[in-house]
């Protein structure tokens, strides 16, 4: 079991995915932020099963602070639970790569997704 004085030591900011979140909402119950990658799916999950004990209070959604839409940390010592359990880490990062490579080959080539 990992204490929270343990996570103290390690730093202020602890991710989990979705097989190891409830172990960390009870580990961590006193987060300052709780943000997630997608809130629906997120719920879903709880539906299905997950979080037994429930969900923290939703502060965010990881869209919204790399939109600047909320604040992402905002005090040094501010605890932060990130639990991504959907596609959309995946997504930001596969999409950051693809722009880097284009990037260094001097691609203009437009991409749609939706015709």
């Amino acid at each position: 079991m990992i204490r929270e004085e343990t996570l103290e030591e390690l730093g202020h900011e602890v991710k989990a995915d979705k097989d190891h979140a409830q172990l960390l909402i009870q580990i961590y119950p006193n987060a300052d932020k709780f943000v997630t990658d997608d809130w629906e799916q997120t719920k879903h999950f709880k539906s299905q099963g997950a979080f037994p004990d429930g969900l923290p209070k939703l502060y965010a959604e990881l869209g919204e602070i790399m939109a600047g839409v909320k604040p992402g940390r905002e005090e040094e010592r501010e605890r932060i639970l990130a639990i991504n359990i959907g596609l959309a880490l995946n997504d930001i990062i596969v999409a950051n790569h693809i722009y880097e490579m284009a990037k260094k080959k001097n691609t203009n080539t437009k991409l749609f997704l939706l015709r």
